[in-house]
């Protein structure tokens, strides 16, 4: 199985430290934002983003446990990608409170990204993408890796499929 370079990045939710919400509510108060106007969000997050990957992130894919089961949503991510070690809120506000949900504009976080087309997802479309462990050739499914609960994001790849086999 050969792969891309990477494609996105898988982020678990849990309950948000600073709010006590919990991952669907978050992840819908994005959702109304993105319908109320009708364009790109921000979604703001404390775990750390690498920043020499920005540019190559074009999806994000949510996962979380309500009750006994997982839930997948993905969207898609546009514009830059804006990240920090420290806690920030990025430089235009007017465009931080256009974008966000009201409760999530004022917070300082690490890593900013513009998503649009919020989508539930399920484990045969998670199948289409793959966990590389540790910059080797290891390849893993990505819907086997976000079984794992040891860890807060992981980066992935599309998988290249080939229909019509030679040899």
């Amino acid at each position: 199985m050969l792969t891309n370079q990477i494609h996105g990045i898988a982020l678990r939710l849990s309950i948000d430290n600073q709010n006590g919400i919990d991952p669907a509510t978050v992840l819908n108060l994005h959702f109304e934002k993105e319908k109320e106007i009708n364009d790109w969000v921000y979604y703001s997050t404390n775990v750390s983003q690498d920043s020499r990957l920005t540019d190559r992130i074009s999806m994000i894919v949510f996962f979380f446990k309500q009750g006994t089961e997982k839930k997948y949503i993905k969207a898609d991510v546009v514009g830059e990608v804006l990240c920090s070690k420290t806690p920030f809120i990025p430089e235009n506000k007017d465009e931080v409170k256009r974008h966000s949900p009201k409760i999530f504009s004022d917070e300082e976080r690490k890593t900013w990204y513009k998503i649009q087309n919020l989508q539930v997802m399920d484990e045969v479309e998670l199948s289409n993408y793959v966990y590389r462990r540790n910059d080797t050739f290891e390849l893993e499914p990505l819907n086997e890796t976000l079984q794992r609960s040891r860890f807060s994001k992981c980066y992935f790849e599309s998988k290249i499929e080939v229909k019509n086999k030679l040899i």
